[in-house]
């Protein structure tokens, strides 16, 4: 694995630490690598015992959070091994502030690197569905399968259209909310079907479809 393989690991999983955090103004993850192996995690949020930070207009509001600590502070606090030649990979919408980045020098920690965001699957569904939630409330399967039908006729006429193609992306999530699955289960359950079809040589237009069953 390249050196730049190695930092895509450890910023995924610092996105995968910031879903864990407890305060709404920011979810931030942080990963503490030593020897190329993870020696801590954090994220953002209150301390061990203490109630959530509340998910309300007035503290988003707030400069400065007063309750929860910092992921880059947790992740020190909860480092197995001492800290001194780690690296720290850390993943939010902020970079790191200067009293977080006193307490990682001195702990001997001075290759930090961030990341704004690393989007995974599960983030972008999960923005999806909050998004469309909120934009269309009354959306049924039945109107959200119309809307999806022009949306695939507007990507046919245009197959380089890369915002129709995540227009089509984002109707197929809403999709799968309204009717209340999990995308990826059924994705990786149609998957597994289409491994063990026959598949047919490509027709003219390239499109390639499977041996159809025969009906017993």
């Amino acid at each position: 694995m390249s050196e730049g393989k190695h930092d895509e690991y450890w910023f995924s999983m610092a996105a995968v630490v910031a879903t864990r955090a407890t305060c709404p103004r920011a979810s931030i993850g942080a990963v503490l690598v030593r020897f190329d192996r993870v020696i801590s995690t954090g994220f953002n949020g209150s301390p061990p015992g203490a109630d959530h930070c509340p998910n309300t207009p007035e503290h988003l509001a707030i400069e400065h959070c007063r309750v929860s600590r910092h992921a880059e502070d947790n992740v020190l606090r909860n480092a197995l091994l001492p800290a001194y030649g780690a690296t720290l990979y850390v993943v939010g919408p902020r970079p790191v502030c200067a009293n977080c980045k006193d307490k990682l020098h001195q702990a001997g920690v001075t290759d930090i690197r961030h990341h704004w965001s690393v989007p995974t699957l599960d983030s972008v569904i999960r923005e999806v569905n909050e998004w469309q939630a909120v934009t269309f409330p009354r959306a049924t399967p039945a109107s959200v399968v119309e809307h999806l039908r022009r949306e695939v006729q507007e990507l046919v006429a245009d197959p380089n259209d890369l915002s129709e193609l995540a227009d089509v992306v984002f109707l197929a999530v809403g999709l799968a909310y309204e009717l209340g699955v999990d995308l990826k289960t059924v994705v990786a359950e149609k998957l597994a079907i289409n491994r063990r079809r026959t598949w047919m040589p490509a027709d003219e237009h390239g499109v390639v479809e499977h041996v159809r069953e025969a009906v017993r």
